[in-house]
């Protein structure tokens, strides 16, 4: 019941953060749009009144991204939370591991903070001890019962992708317990038949791109708005904060692209989607204006109304997939 009760908390909170994140690189309007979409996208609700880890995941991942990008804090306060942040990130799943590499690219390539070499560097080194004190419980735990602190599993997830017909094809916990018999670590893994991971990475890849726009994870409107959105994006509205989310979700798609396709791993691209969608639905008509073209009050409605049907068409998939889990739960 608490797991649960926690569950339905963060993906309230979820909500609110997908408004401040996209409210603050786009605009208001952009941030509501982006928070109706992300609340009732493919199986986001579902698993928000589940007990499992998957919206905790999202609602820390989405804070470190609000908290770095906020003008609010000092640069300092920013890093120490964001590091904190990811070390709980990490804690909870290992991919949050990705929010450290972005996070650092922030600091160092982007210079989100605005600061010279040598004050980058030592904002990155601040960023790193505190992401590993807030991940040190952890950490001393798996070194003191398995003898490395960063010991996991994750390496038979990877094996039971790219070595299907060791497992025939099976992707869940029976096929993990027959492979930790072949393989102890990511080494043995990668050194089983490297030219095969070289070659079916990228076909995961796009798959994985593939599936999240064709998939269960969001209407496909949503998906092909985002891809338009990001494209778009580029074009003109290049702010730092705005490669930084960019860059975060290039680096989790990079990450994921190393295990299975399953629609609950990929809520943090839902999310990006949501507000890219909405963004790309605004932005075109900003840009016909721009050339002088569809001028007239009226054709502001359009935009709207692409938000409307987004919102529409993601519940009412995500409104059956909710119902047929309450069936099939006890009440």
């Amino acid at each position: 019941v608490v797991a649960k009760w926690l569950s339905v908390t963060c993906a309230v909170l979820c909500g609110w953060l997908v408004f401040v994140l996209f409210a603050r690189l786009f605009g208001f309007w952009v941030g509501v749009g982006a928070q109706l979409i992300a609340i009732v996208s493919g199986e986001f609700p579902q698993f928000s009144i589940n007990a499992a880890t998957d919206v905790f995941f999202l609602f820390v991942c989405l804070a470190v991204l609000v908290v770095f990008t906020s003008q609010r804090l000092s640069a300092r306060w920013r890093i120490v939370l964001t590091g904190a942040l990811t070390g709980a990130a990490y804690v909870i799943r290992y991919n949050g591991l990705f929010l450290l590499a972005t996070c650092l690219l922030g600091i160092v390539l982007l210079n989100l903070f605005e600061q010279i070499w040598r004050e980058r560097f030592q904002s990155a080194v601040l960023f790193i001890v505190v992401f590993l004190l807030a991940a040190s419980p952890w950490l001393v735990a798996n070194y003191k019962h398995r003898g490395s602190p960063l010991y996991n599993t994750n390496y038979l997830n990877m094996a039971t992708e790219f070595y299907p017909e060791l497992v025939k094809g099976e992707v869940n916990q029976d096929a993990t317990r027959v492979l930790e018999t072949k393989f102890q670590s990511f080494g043995d893994v990668l050194r089983y038949d490297p030219f095969r991971l070289i070659k079916q990475y990228p076909l995961n890849l796009y798959e994985s791109l593939k599936q999240s726009v064709t998939g269960n994870l969001v209407a496909q409107l949503v998906g092909w708005l985002a891809l338009l959105g990001i494209g778009l994006s580029l074009i003109g509205q290049r702010s730092k904060p705005l490669l930084l989310v960019l860059i975060a979700g290039g680096l989790y798609w990079l990450l994921m692209g190393l295990n299975h396709w399953e629609t609950r791993y990929y809520f943090f691209v839902m999310v990006l989607y949501a507000g890219l969608a909405v963004f790309a639905a605004e932005r075109w008509l900003e840009l016909a204006r721009a050339q002088g073209w569809l001028k007239a009050p009226a054709f502001a409605a359009i935009p709207v109304a692409l938000v409307v049907v987004m919102v529409a068409a993601s519940l009412s998939v995500s409104h059956k997939d909710v119902t047929e889990f309450l069936e099939a739960q006890p009440m």
